[in-house]
C-alpha cells in the first residue's frame, strides 16, 4: 500500500525523498505531485514501498518529523479517484451503465 507524505517543502524533489525513505525499505516508487496549470510542487509526494511491512515502518518513524525545515505528515495513501479530466459522460463507464436503456424498455417510445 503506498504511503502519502504531507507538507513538502518546494525543495523536496524525487531523490531527496527517495534518501529520506529508503531506511525503512525497498521502495518500488517515488512520485511528487505537481499542479498541472503552474507546475510547481504540490506539497505532497507518494512512496510506494515493495512490502507492506516497509511502509508501516516509514509512516511511525516519519510522521511528524522535520524534513527541508518543515514537519511532514506521513500516512496511508487514499486511493486515488477516477479520472476526473474529461465529462462522465465521455466514460465507457457511463455508456455500459447509464446511457443503454434496460432490456425491458429498449424499442419502447414514449408517445
Amino acid at each position: 500500500m503506498p504511503s502519502q507524505v504531507s507538507s513538502c517543502s518546494a525543495e523536496a524533489d524525487k531523490a531527496s525523498v527517495q534518501a529520506a525513505f529508503i531506511p525503512f525499505g525497498d521502495i518500488k516508487s517515488v512520485e511528487i505531485v505537481y499542479d498541472p496549470e503552474t507546475r510547481q510542487p504540490k506539497g505532497f509526494a507518494h512512496i510506494e514501498y515493495e512490502d507492506s511491512e516497509d511502509c508501516e515502518h516509514a509512516i511511525f518513524n516519519m510522521n511528524e518529523s522535520e524534513f527541508f525545515g518543515k514537519v511532514i505528515s506521513v500516512s496511508y495513501a487514499k486511493p486515488m479517484k477516477k479520472d476526473t479530466s474529461k465529462p462522465v459522460w465521455q466514460t465507457e463507464e457511463y455508456h455500459r451503465t447509464v446511457a443503454q436503456p434496460p432490456p425491458e424498455r429498449a424499442g419502447l417510445v414514449k408517445i
